[in-house]
């Protein structure tokens, strides 16, 4: 998965997950639902943490 395949819409995050070994590309939301975790504030403190002195384009790295 690439940081291309991640859209930050404000209040939800849309993921597409390209095709995998199941040859079948997905596509899932990210909302700031009940739970006591904040789940976009997560995800963003997470991209802001990316160097931006890395060449590749995936979204997790490490």
């Amino acid at each position: 998965m690439s940081v291309d395949d991640v859209d930050d819409r404000g209040n939800v995050i849309v993921v597409n997950i390209p095709d995998t070994k199941t040859y079948k590309p997905r596509t899932f939301t990210i909302i700031n639902g009940s739970n006591s975790i904040p789940a976009i504030e997560v995800f963003r403190k997470y991209r802001k943490l990316r160097p931006e002195s890395i060449l590749h384009k995936r979204l997790f790295i490490n």
